[in-house]
């Protein structure tokens, strides 16, 4: 996960962020937008691990957040 500034460096720099929550999104919105870039994001998906990532019941509204980023 990304913390702080690291959000503000990655979209600098072009990078595609691993994002599992809307919140996230928002996040790399809002550097994106600083940067004066759209952000490049890959939703996670929990696919059953139970590790990193969106579950199944989450993954609506982080399409939808994703959509407007």
């Amino acid at each position: 996960p990304l913390t702080g500034g690291e959000w503000g460096r990655a979209m600098a720099a072009g990078a595609e962020v691993a994002v599992w929550t809307p919140d996230a999104v928002a996040r790399a919105r809002e550097a994106g937008a600083a940067a004066g870039a759209p952000p490049r994001v890959h939703l996670k998906l929990d696919t059953g691990m139970g590790r990193l990532g969106a579950r199944p019941e989450d993954v609506d509204a982080l399409a939808a957040a994703a959509a407007e980023a």
